[in-house]
């Protein structure tokens, strides 16, 4: 339902519809002519007559090589709109996943607020109680505490609205309320390649390819260039009723030698740029695919840090001070402290899974391909090989 993708997707058919016209041979049109000779002479009206069949004067019958060169540079951009088109295929993906992601992360910071609420809640209740010249001092900063976390719980809420208008316009839903609320932090996708896998994989993507096919246009243009050397010619038919029927030929010398010179080094110049272009193409490509799987990797290893050690340690020690502070042996300040650094570790694990999946997402914009894909692709059973039977559970 995106517009810029439909947009592509045409830009991509009228590319090939203009690479059947440039191949398309004869490239001239027909030229009919007709005239009556005017005699005092008696003669039939036909024998009057003079008919004359060619092509178009202001447009030479090109060599039919001539019409096979361009029809390969033709072709060559035309497959490069379809890489075009790839790579915006995915670059849309990439914008709807980070979309989706910023909603996740919305959606856990206000969780976080409202949890942070209600403790500042608690505090600011158990200041109230404690009597009048108490509450002059720290009742005072419980107050402000809890102030500020409901502000904190008003922005969550707006981010969370945002997030959703973004996605929505994204994806072409009108009403940004039907866009359902994560629950949940989203499960890590299996990464099923190996470094090696994805790095040649890269020599597949879309700036690559679209390079390799300007290369190939220049190919083509430098041959035509040359191609300019080679007369064109334009065969007539006439007939003057019975009396004389005649075929010719007009030979289109090529005398624009200096501009024919220029045209073959400008072609020449512009191959090796193509050439330039393509051999950076690779590297970036490569260099940006390594770079977003690093960050995937820094992120997965900092998810499974914060999951399996840091936050379960924060759960015990806020539980603990909890279960000091209801029987008595505890203050509410450390119960409420624990409890802030619990909401710190779930935040930190909560950046690290987005973070993550962005990390994906760029890799698959990068290479224009899905990494399940390219994992079926790679090897059909690698995916279900390295897919454990049961995902480790992180604490919520």
């Amino acid at each position: 339902t995106n517009g810029d993708l439909k947009a592509s997707w045409f830009e991509w058919k009228a590319a090939m519809e203009e690479a059947r016209g440039a191949s398309s041979w004869p490239d001239s049109n027909v030229a009919v002519g007709y005239s009556r000779m005017f005699s005092k002479d008696s003669m039939k009206s036909f024998d009057r007559s003079t008919f004359t069949a060619g092509f178009d004067s202001m447009q030479n019958l090109s060599f039919p090589g001539k019409t096979m060169a361009a029809g390969r540079g033709a072709q060559a951009k035309a497959r490069a709109a379809g890489e075009r088109f790839r790579a915006s295929k995915f670059s849309l993906q990439r914008r709807v996943l980070d979309a989706w992601l910023d909603l996740v992360l919305a959606a856990e910071a206000q969780r976080l607020a409202s949890d942070a609420k209600a403790a500042a809640a608690v505090g600011t209740a158990s200041a109230s109680a404690t009597g009048p010249a108490a509450m002059a001092g720290r009742g005072a900063d419980a107050a402000m505490q809890e102030a500020t976390r409901d502000a904190e719980a008003i922005r969550a809420e707006a981010a969370v609205q945002k997030a959703r208008v973004t996605l929505a316009a994204l994806v072409g839903v009108d009403n940004p309320d039907e866009i359902p609320v994560p629950t949940r932090l989203p499960e890590a996708r299996p990464l099923c390649l190996s470094r090696a896998a994805i790095l040649d994989a890269a020599a597949e993507a879309p700036s690559v390819k679209q390079a390799m096919r300007g290369r190939e246009a220049a190919v083509a243009a430098s041959d035509l260039a040359r191609l300019q050397w080679i007369p064109d010619v334009n065969p007539t038919a006439m007939a003057t009723g019975t009396i004389e029927q005649s075929v010719g030929a007009m030979v289109v010398l090529p005398t624009r030698i200096v501009a024919i010179r220029a045209g073959i080094a400008s072609a020449r110049a512009m191959r090796s740029a193509a050439g330039a272009a393509l051999l950076q193409a690779r590297r970036d490509a490569r260099g940006e695919a390594e770079a977003a799987l690093v960050a995937a990797e820094s992120e997965e290893g900092a998810r499974d840090l914060l999951a399996h050690r840091i936050l379960p340690l924060a759960m015990v020690a806020s539980a603990s001070a909890r279960e000091a502070w209801a029987s008595g042996n505890g203050e509410l300040d450390a119960a409420i402290e624990a409890a802030a650094l619990e909401r710190e570790a779930r935040r930190d694990l909560a950046m690290a899974a987005v973070e993550r999946e962005r990390a994906l997402a760029m890799l698959e914009e990068t290479l224009g391909a899905d990494l399940e894909a390219l994992a079926r692709r790679h090897d059909p059973g690698l995916r279900q090989a390295n897919t454990p039977a049961t995902s480790k559970e992180e604490p919520r």
